[in-house]
């Protein structure tokens, strides 16, 4: 079974530590908002969503399109059952753990039983596959908490088709990539009455991940020649910049392609330019320390976070946030959603060595 990569892209790492931080903040920002509508919100919203693009669009392809990378790079050769085992263990594993922690607060201090009040009890399984949230925009009732929202089940249906969008790539190489990028066009010019809304469907997010599987091959394929990925990094410069001003002049704007150029052009900045320089800078032990420690509960941070943001948000309440106060707000509940990241990912090594521990004494029995 194909192991962890060689080496990690320090580039792409940090890509995402700042695409979670801006995703972090932002569901800060709008939660403060919604339970307290004198915060002004305008300032955020004129830098996060203009005309032409979103940002928190950008990020959420950037985390999809990551995934695809170095989901590609760690995995390409694994098999197919153990493949699977493995996301297992690492998606819906902590998932479970955070769920169940979630209920039990919620339960002490909510009623979780009223919440889920009339639903369907077969519908369980949607949890148990981890896409309760994102089955919900199809007005499907479920025992969702709100844990990984939409997102999560999008990259979950991204891992299990990744075998077969592997092979595809695989065999048809070329034909692979022009028809997916015909279809994505035909989306985002088509998608008036998609549901979910097209940044929220797995029929646009999944071109994101499949794109990460031909720029992991890519990268792996030109390590050596940085002068290639340099010149892909200046194509998709030229050609956003002429794309947008196009849109400008005829004033018509299409944010999901824009969305679609601008996160494929800064992954490859980041690789191309910044990756020596990262590398540089995670020599210094505190922030390498540091860096791979957030690294390392990436995925439990985005799990946690949301809910940790609501249950202050709600504490909040209606109160005027003045500067300082909302950056003691963004302090605190950073703080708690690491504490509680780290808690989660120490219960899950706790399953892990414990479930080791079981097979070895089981196949001693035997």
């Amino acid at each position: 079974m194909q192991s962890e990569v060689k080496k990690r892209i320090v580039s792409l790492d940090v890509l995402k530590a700042l695409a979670i931080m801006l995703i972090f903040f932002y569901h800060i920002v709008v939660d403060v908002y919604i339970l307290n509508p004198m915060f002004n919100l305008k300032f955020f919203m004129d830098i996060v969503d203009t005309n032409w693009i979103n940002l928190i669009m950008v990020a959420v392809a950037l985390f999809v399109t990551i995934s695809g990378i170095t989901t590609y790079m760690r995995h390409k050769d694994t098999k197919w059952y153990d493949f699977y085992k493995n996301r297992f263990n690492k998606i819906l594993i902590p998932f479970y753990i955070v769920y169940v922690m979630y209920f039990i607060i919620k339960s002490v201090t909510f009623h979780t039983y009223r919440f889920f009040g009339g639903v369907n009890r077969l519908n369980i399984i949607w949890t148990i596959l981890g896409m309760d949230e994102y089955i919900k925009n199809y007005g499907v009732n479920t025992f969702s908490l709100g844990i990984g929202e939409w997102f999560l089940g999008c990259i979950i249906i991204c891992y299990l088709l990744f075998p077969l969008l592997v092979n595809l790539y695989r065999k048809y190489k070329i034909f692979f990539l022009i028809i997916i990028n015909i279809y994505i066009v035909l989306l985002c010019i088509f998608n008036n009455n998609l549901n979910p809304p097209i940044h929220m469907n797995i029929l646009y997010q999944i071109y994101f991940f499949s794109m990460g599987i031909f720029i992991g091959e890519f990268y792996e394929t030109i390590d050596s020649l940085r002068k290639r990925l340099n010149i892909y990094v200046i194509v998709f410069a030229i050609v956003f910049l002429i794309l947008l001003y196009l849109q400008i002049f005829f004033n018509r704007y299409n944010i999901y392609i824009n969305v679609i150029f601008l996160t494929i052009f800064i992954i490859y900045t980041f690789m191309s330019y910044f990756e020596h320089g990262f590398e540089k800078i995670k020599k210094v032990d505190l922030i390498n320390k540091a860096f791979n420690f957030f690294t390392n509960i990436s995925y439990e941070f985005f799990l946690i976070h949301h809910f940790v943001i609501y249950e202050i948000s709600y504490l909040v309440g209606y109160k005027r946030l003045r500067g300082y106060e909302m950056l003691l707000y963004f302090i605190v509940a950073f703080l708690i959603t690491i504490l509680l990241s780290y808690i989660v990912k120490y219960i899950e090594l706790f399953y892990k060595n414990s479930i080791k521990k079981l097979f070895k004494i089981n196949l001693n029995i035997l």
